[in-house]
């Protein structure tokens, strides 16, 4: 009986486990094989881990607070904040009006102005290149600069590096500094928040570097370009970087620091400003501005593509230091380019106005034609220099510019501006070249004691500028 019972209870117990459900695998993805280690679960991805901060207190020297600083800020991407009730108009519409952090002043954190816009049909699936826009003196966020850029299909973001915020809708629209006011405005103040500082010509060099104000602007440019690249609409590998004056400034030191950038274009501004002929040279004496501030010193870390455009007759700048930054870019990048514009004159518009800036930039993030370029530069009295020049160009010219004296600059009125400044006390003489077989060919003129020169190239019908280093070993 004790028997029967116990082959009962087997063969019940056999036909439960025989009715019981059983677990079926997860089928995988398309495409994908499933794991035998995780089948019937999800796989949760590691969360990425936050970028470890780098130091940046005092106790450093400021050479590597001023690194340390710039590293924190390529792994920082601020939000951009918009403030609707300054939203452009008219032409402008479409472009946002904003603020963002920005660098660290004295333990504060810091609100920063900036205008941003995108072509109108990026898109995640169409995504466009972006350029960060920065000012030069006197000048503030530009609406038109930034739409020049999205009407050319880039998203652009104008800062203001100044620690000015508009005081009206479409402010950025002219250089009327009454539509601006130093500070962040009442309704966005906030505990713990101040505005960045102001351009005080380098001065604050001497000081502590969180109170430094090209501190603040080159950190401004780099968290500026994060937020572009963090935008679903922007090629993250083609954002780029352009100034004018001392937004060329700002702009030759950055890329120093981030070699992010797809391409530079400093405009008038580049290195080395401490052998500039011109009253840039005054504000970059200082012992401690030599020390940290210097472009130049970072230029073997710049391996992007830079186009230096400037003016050849600056009363600002020197074409010696433009030239120079060239030959030492150049080297790290063959597609660099020099560009001294003869009767550009010095402002903003004058600044954003020559389409060189453009095609450049199309050159480098959307395979477009390249400006000429010299393969071997200019040398002594006789010219037989090689060139490359683009297979779209329907002409070029090549013409010397020249002078019969060492180059100097004096403070007198020579364009008419209606007050004195600095201005190269030479005029330029010039010559026209010959183009044979891909080379320039010429004669220097006896008493030359400096030249460089300019190529003009025709490409989809209109001319675009390029030049050799400026020479002076002309024996």
């Amino acid at each position: 009986m004790k028997k029967l019972l116990s082959l009962l209870l087997l063969l019940c117990t056999l036909f439960v486990c025989a009715c019981a459900p059983t677990e079926q695998p997860t089928a995988s993805p398309e495409g994908t094989q499933g794991s035998t280690e995780t089948q019937g679960t999800a796989e949760v991805p590691e969360p990425t881990p936050a970028p470890t901060m780098l130091p940046t207190d005092e106790s450093l020297p400021a050479s590597q607070q001023i690194e340390n600083g710039f590293i924190n800020a390529t792994n920082t991407t601020p939000e951009f904040h918009e403030m609707p009730d300054f939203a452009p108009t008219g032409q402008f519409a479409g472009i946002k009006a904003g603020w963002f952090e920005g660098m660290s002043k004295n333990g504060k954190r810091t609100k920063v102005f900036a205008y941003i816009g995108f072509p109108k049909d990026a898109s995640a699936d169409s995504k466009v290149p972006a350029i960060v826009l920065n000012h030069g003196g006197g000048g503030h966020a530009f609406l038109q600069w930034v739409k020049m850029w999205n009407d050319r299909g880039y998203a652009a973001i104008a800062i203001d590096n100044t620690g000015y915020f508009p005081t009206k809708v479409n402010a950025g629209s002219t250089e009327i500094n009454g539509d601006w006011r130093f500070g962040i405005p009442r309704d966005l103040k906030e505990d713990g928040f101040i505005n960045a500082p102001n351009n005080d010509g380098m001065g604050s060099s001497r000081g502590k570097v969180t109170n430094m104000w090209m501190y603040h602007a080159v950190g401004q440019t780099i968290l500026a370009s994060n937020i572009l690249r963090a935008d679903e609409r922007v090629d993250g590998s083609k954002v780029g970087v352009t100034g004018i004056s001392w937004g060329g400034v700002i702009t030759s030191i950055v890329i120093g620091y981030d070699t992010r950038f797809a391409f530079a274009i400093p405009i008038y501004g580049s290195g080395y400003l401490d052998e500039s002929l011109a009253w840039m040279k005054d504000n970059f004496g200082g012992a401690q501005t030599k020390e940290l501030w210097l472009a130049q010193d970072n230029f073997d870390k710049a391996d992007m593509p830079v186009l230096w455009l400037c003016w050849n007759d600056d009363t600002c700048f020197s074409i010696n230091s433009n030239s120079k930054s060239y030959l030492d870019t150049v080297k790290n990048n063959p597609d660099t380019r020099l560009s001294m514009i003869n009767k550009m004159y010095h402002s903003h518009s004058s600044g954003w106005a020559p389409g060189e800036s453009m095609l450049f930039a199309d050159s480098i993030v959307k395979g477009g034609a390249k400006l000429a370029d010299f393969t071997s530069q200019p040398t002594g009295k006789s010219i037989n220099a090689t060139l490359s020049i683009d297979p779209s160009a329907t002409a070029i010219s090549a013409t010397l510019y020249y002078i019969t004296a060492d180059m100097t600059y004096s403070k007198y009125d020579k364009h008419g501006y209606g007050y004195a400044d600095t201005a190269m006390d030479q005029v330029w003489q010039t010559k026209a070249l010959t183009i044979e077989d891909g080379k320039v060919i010429g004669d220097v003129p006896a008493d030359a004691k400096g030249y460089y020169i300019e190529l003009k190239t025709t490409i989809g019908g209109k001319q675009y500028v390029s030049c050799s280093a400026w020479i002076t070993d002309v024996n």
